[in-house]
């Protein structure tokens, strides 16, 4: 009933699952979005291989998204992740990306993230040289910014408050808007929700994502 809500609203859904009976049970509602985390919220452990041994589960239909515990070049070379935040335990080297995106098949898109890299040119650099198909930009780039990567496929991320105002989408050309819960201290990933009539209305602005 929540997925049916949610798609007359316009939204698309990720249905979170950490074990095979809970996938299982996603792929029996006609999830079409599986986000699998990889973190047991009973015991908050953190377990790569939960991705792992879940995805051959997940038929090619289905768009698997893996969450959370993402910090080495290990755990980029399981799950094809990468981070260029400097700032972040999960960065990786551009040139170590580019030796690992040379080994996927063509048909897996890669993603790049970055946050308040001090020049567009350089991201649009990183993205041809390492092969990337789109860039997601985690921090506070401003319109101007973001249209002197406007080749790339980007997707912007807004971290919402209460005082937030949906305004601001407007003034950027990005494919997609990445909406998180702001946090003083966090870049992302706090695991608290917003109000999500702001995601229904922000998607008159595009396409929307709901970390």
């Amino acid at each position: 009933q929540l997925m049916g809500l949610a798609e007359k609203l316009g939204l698309d859904v990720l249905v979170e699952v950490h074990s095979l009976p809970e996938l299982r049970i996603a792929l029996e509602s006609d999830a079409r979005i599986i986000g699998v985390n990889n973190r047991d919220l009973k015991t908050f452990r953190v377990d790569m291989n939960t991705s792992v041994h879940l995805a051959p589960h997940v038929p090619d239909s289905v768009i698997l998204v893996s969450e959370s515990g993402i910090q080495t070049a290990d755990d980029i070379r399981l799950l094809r992740g990468f981070n260029f935040c400097k700032k972040s335990p999960r960065y990786i080297e551009p040139s170590k990306a580019k030796l690992i995106i040379e080994e996927l098949p063509p048909l897996v898109s890669t993603i790049g993230v970055f946050a308040d890299e001090f020049s567009p040119e350089r991201i649009s650099s990183i993205a041809h040289a390492v092969g990337l198909n789109a860039v997601q930009l985690h921090g506070s780039e401003s319109p101007e910014y973001v249209k002197k990567v406007d080749e790339l496929r980007v997707i912007k991320t807004f971290r919402v408050d209460p005082e937030f105002d949906l305004a601001l989408l407007s003034a950027y050309s990005a494919g997609a808007y990445l909406l998180d819960t702001f946090d003083p201290e966090l870049m992302g990933g706090t695991g608290i929700v917003f109000h999500w009539g702001i995601a229904v209305a922000a998607k008159a602005y595009g396409r929307i994502i709901l970390a």
